[in-house]
């Protein structure tokens, strides 16, 4: 497996292609990620949403009509791709293209299991993605923070109870890939997500 990265938008979201053999992963194609993907991916399978804020969809139309592939995300994030409470992300909801998931739902693709591990607190529907070993965390933790959880359906006391099962639950060592910034693992944000339980 070989991740490639790239940030894109005033926010500075990270679209992620995930490769194995014959096959890449989209994660989070943002604002603007669209052409950088034609450019590097040679056969994409499936877009995969950690959650459903306007910065990390906002090409999902455009990828999934270029491909013909399917837009995996928790069914808790409905809302915002049928009415963006932000009011930032204007395409047309395109059922067609979308396959809601139930929480910690598992997708397989082309004998690749994916685990969405259902983690609300930034969005109702939030789910930290584990690949291979690897977690992609969207806007659940970042290197030295977590996501917010002030927006129209962010949960605080949700966002505590996530952040008290990653650390009861995920492991400590394996790579975080999250949706802003840089790489991290469990093991160097603990005593930040402790801090933040206990606020």
């Amino acid at each position: 497996m070989e991740i490639e990265k790239r940030a894109f938008g005033e926010y500075r979201t990270n679209c992620y292609l995930v490769r194995f053999g014959g096959f890449d992963i989209v994660i989070d194609p943002g604002i603007g990620a669209f052409e950088w993907i034609k450019e590097k991916a040679k056969n994409p399978v499936a877009i995969l949403l950690t959650h459903g804020h306007f910065d990390h969809v906002w090409d999902i139309y455009k990828t999934a009509k270029y491909y013909n592939i399917k837009v995996y995300i928790n069914y808790l994030d409905e809302v915002f791709l049928k009415d963006d409470p932000f009011h930032l992300f204007r395409e047309e909801f395109q059922p067609k293209y979308i396959s809601f998931l139930d929480s910690n739902s598992v997708v397989n693709l082309d004998k690749i299991n994916i685990k969405f591990h259902h983690l609300p607190g930034h969005s109702p529907g939030s789910s930290i993605l584990e690949i291979e070993n690897c977690y992609f965390s969207g806007d659940v933790i970042f290197r030295n923070s977590i996501g917010r959880f002030d927006f129209p359906y962010s949960d605080g006391s949700q966002m505590r109870e996530s952040l008290t099962k990653i650390l009861e639950n995920f492991n400590l060592d394996y790579p975080i890939y999250p949706g802003h910034g840089e790489e991290t693992t469990l093991r160097r944000e603990r005593e930040n997500l402790l801090f933040w339980i206990e606020q």
